[in-house]
């Protein structure tokens, strides 16, 4: 039974018409009967059937061409709500004419009658409505697994209906509220969620703790990189983050895509694609040597030009035994390729000059520099074969 109703998208629209034109008749002469009651009028039964008859018909009717039936009620919007005045406007504009043919005095007392009807027409209409949403999602929640709690970070019309998506859909995120920067917007609540602010009184710590947040969702790369804060402390805190770029004015609710942000997103420019094709047919069966190879940059580049098929890697540092270390890891991930060590510092003349006989030695085809800014070593008399000038 949890299994059908979550698959349930929608009611038929022609039950939503039978329930609109009955509301509306229950209506009209709920307040036929009770305005005759009230001045204690008696009202004999053909006046009852007419009231009841044109009740009837013209609910139908004009709930029918306005089509108040339309729209999916749990995304209701103004545009239904102006279905809804239309039809029992033109209710009661029938009522005015049954009224004009049929009555030998039209006063304020019919006048009232009508202008009430329409009121209270209006006023059941939506709030059935309203009720029908609130009593769905409750007993969504309920029926769902579990989910996580979530926050959305900012404010804007993607957000908002990122909010309304998630509320109605299947899916593993509990919506507590926004996250903002803008302290004008401090305890507002928008379509039903509280804004929370952070700002130094109320820290990120004492917020997540508070709700006990397993995830935030960003709606822009931009937001995203504008706020390192909470990134890092959602990262340090195992919060899950995840984008929806996606998500614009055009987008359809089947594309929204929701990810796990990644080392891209957090880049302040566009990724750069390089063509390792282009470098694999560069690099076949070349000596390369790398300077400052034992260190973070340069043991990191040696890794790589391993894949390639290289006829020989020289590896150049002042650290033997870093360099040590990485000669034996490379050679034990890299068994088939040729890798020599040399110890020097590009920084110390003497140095210097055995990293130029080395490369002369070797007949380097290219030299990457890794050793750090004050390296003195001009490309041109370090390779004389010179395939690549790096």
């Amino acid at each position: 039974m949890r299994n059908k109703f979550l698959q349930i998208e929608y009611i038929h629209p022609y039950i939503i018409w039978c329930i609109d034109s009955f509301l509306s008749v229950i209506s009209s002469f709920s307040i036929f009967l009770f305005s005759h009651y009230l001045i204690n009028i008696n009202i004999n039964f053909n006046q009852q059937r007419y009231v009841l008859l044109i009740a009837v018909i013209s609910s139908i009717v004009w709930t029918g061409i306005c089509k108040t039936y339309e729209g999916i009620i749990r995304y209701s919007t103004l545009v239904e709500l102006t279905r809804i005045i239309y039809a029992m406007l033109l209710k009661a504009l029938t009522f005015i004419l049954f009224a004009y043919i049929t009555l030998d005095y039209i006063g304020l007392f019919i006048y009232s009658i009508i202008i009430t009807d329409f009121i209270s027409s209006v006023f059941l209409l939506m709030c059935t409505r309203i009720l029908t949403v609130n009593f769905y999602y409750h007993l969504l929640q309920l029926l769902k697994k579990p989910r996580q709690a979530t926050l959305i970070y900012g404010i804007s019309e993607r957000g908002i209906s990122l909010a309304n998506y998630l509320r109605s859909e299947n899916n593993p995120y509990n919506v507590f509220g926004f996250i903002t920067r803008k302290p004008e917007n401090k305890k507002y609540r928008l379509v039903g969620y509280q804004i929370y602010l952070i700002d130094e009184e109320n820290s990120l710590r004492k917020l997540f703790s508070t709700l006990k947040v397993k995830c935030i969702l960003f709606l822009s790369h931009t937001d995203l990189r504008n706020d390192e804060e909470i990134v890092q402390y959602g990262l340090e805190n195992h919060i899950c983050l995840r984008i929806a770029p996606f998500l614009t004015e055009q987008t359809q609710w089947s594309e929204i895509q929701l990810r796990n942000i990644q080392i891209e997103d957090l880049l302040s420019r566009e990724e750069i694609n390089i063509d390792l094709d282009n470098i694999r047919n560069e690099l076949s069966g070349s000596v390369i040597m790398v300077t400052g190879a034992a260190g973070s940059i340069g043991s990191e580049l040696c890794r790589q030009l391993c894949c390639f098929n290289l006829k020989q890697l020289v590896l150049f540092d002042f650290s033997e035994t870093a360099t040590y270390e990485v000669d034996m890891e490379l050679k034990k991930k890299f068994p088939d390729r040729s890798i020599l060590p040399v110890i020097g510092d590009v920084r110390k003349e003497i140095h210097h000059d055995l990293h130029r006989q080395s490369c002369k030695s070797q007949q380097c085809d290219g030299c990457y520099q890794a050793a750090g800014r004050d390296v003195r070593t001009k490309p041109r008399e370090c390779y004389p074969r010179r395939k690549h000038n790096w």
